[in-house]
């Protein structure tokens, strides 16, 4: 039967009660336990309906215009329809079953999702599961995305971010917590406007990075093995640690601020460090080092890098590169830098490493060669190759050319039984003119 209320209806004792539908302004009491379900029809409730008891709508339209109290459960079943209108309001959690409608304008709690959600008012947290979708251009107080569907987001998200199936796009006005955490550990975010976060993690599923990503802003520590691919860009924040370890394609520039960054993986798109980074797989320039970059592990790349800050090749190798060029600090120990070397100013320090293209050492730059070390070739342009650390055993061989204008300083043993000198083995030509000190 349908009902129509503009007074008072109370279901009382824990008793339910199915209709086919009501509508009035008057208000309805649900005691603990009980339940008002709503068949078919259209169902225009602006009354407040108050108490413990739930609602369920099973079929037809259900609207709601006033500011309910009710705690109890709101269950939409397929086939049904429940619409939230501007004034109107849930206080207890909703559930939005398969074949399920839910729309929002106004205030509701806690939904979860198996149906179809859409939200242009405030929400809680919503989980989407099953092959729950939607979108929201409101705001909700978290996003949890364990759907095989699709979900749109066009407004905020005050609290935490987390995929784990489906996709979630992150579409203009679309603005999550700057300081909550964005998880990735399966489906597929797409950023497809910029956004600014308090942390990204992921442990799998892929991130669509279309637009600037800006993330780190709560300081905690992250690891991503996600695989971020796409145009954007990505930015670090904060004074955490962001790990990544995927085989990212995405070709934007991955700038760190501060805090630090490990890639084990690749980035593709030309790093700018200002802070501290830590990199072994792929790093593609264009490269720019104004703090401290350290290669982790056997590295390559292309492109160019230019260095003003402090660049460690300590613990593997770093070959591919097009030039480097220098006005800060270059240490290379036991590795091999695996590029043309263009020493400006700073120093550069080798401790048996090697520099694999030629080096061109300019006035007022230092390139000091300490135990066996190696370059592929030199122009000394009124700069110094140093050698000397007060014990004659150092040898620097030139597999290429050695042209100098320079100066070099050598240690030279006089004390018996056997005299010894610092040695330059040059393997190529020797043209200019060399002042030993």
């Amino acid at each position: 039967a349908a009902v129509t209320n503009n007074g008072a209806l109370a279901l009382t004792g824990g008793g339910d009660e199915s209709i086919a539908n009501m509508n009035g302004t008057g208000t309805t009491s649900l005691s603990a336990g009980s339940i008002l379900t709503l068949n078919t029809g259209v169902s225009n409730i602006n009354g407040v309906i108050s108490g413990a008891g739930g609602l369920t709508v099973a079929g037809g339209t259900t609207n709601l215009g006033a500011a309910n109290t009710y705690s109890g459960a709101t269950t939409v079943n397929s086939g049904g329809t429940l619409n939230v209108l501007a004034a109107g309001a849930i206080a207890g959690a909703s559930t939005v079953n398969a074949g399920g409608i839910m729309t929002n304008a106004g205030t509701v709690a806690d939904v979860s999702n198996a149906g179809s959600f859409t939200n242009s008012g405030t929400a809680g947290e919503l989980v989407n599961t099953g092959a729950g979708f939607g979108s929201n251009t409101g705001t909700l107080a978290g996003l949890v995305h364990n759907s095989t569907g699709t979900f749109d987001n066009a407004g905020a998200v005050n609290g935490g971010t987390s995929i784990s199936n489906g996709v979630v796009n992150l579409n203009a006005g679309s603005n999550l917590s700057d300081t909550d955490t964005v998880s990735v550990d399966g489906g597929q975010l797409n950023v497809n406007t910029a956004e600014t976060i308090g942390a990204l993690t992921g442990s799998g599923g892929i991130i669509g990075l279309n637009a600037a990503l800006t993330t780190g802003g709560n300081n905690t520590s992250t690891s991503v093995s996600s695989i971020i691919q796409g145009t954007g860009s990505l930015t670090l924040v904060g004074t955490g640690t962001m790990t990544l370890t995927g085989l990212n394609t995405f070709t934007g520039l991955t700038t760190v601020s501060s805090g630090t960054l490990n890639t084990t993986g690749q980035l593709l798109g030309g790093l700018t460090n200002n802070a501290t980074t830590n990199a072994s797989g792929v790093l593609n320039g264009p490269i720019s080092n104004t703090g401290q970059l350290t290669v982790a592990g056997a590295l390559t790349g292309n492109g160019a890098l230019v260095n003003s800050g402090t660049l460690d090749v300590i613990a593997g190798s770093f070959t591919g590169l097009t030039s480097v060029t220098n006005t800060g600090n270059i240490n290379v120990t036991g590795q091999t830098l695996g590029s043309n070397l263009i020493h400006n100013g700073g120093t550069v320090t080798l401790t048996g490493g090697t520099i694999g293209g030629t080096t061109n050492i300019a006035g007022g730059a230092t390139l000091t060669a300490l135990g066996a070390s190696t370059l592929g070739g030199a122009t000394v342009n009124g700069g110094v190759i140093n050698l000397a650390d007060g014990a004659a055993d150092d040898v620097l061989t030139v597999n290429g050319n050695l042209n100098s204008t320079g100066t070099i300083n050598l240690d030279v043993s006089l004390n018996s039984p056997v005299p010894a000198v610092d040695t330059i083995v040059v393997n190529g030509g020797l043209s200019g003119t060399i002042n030993v000190a």
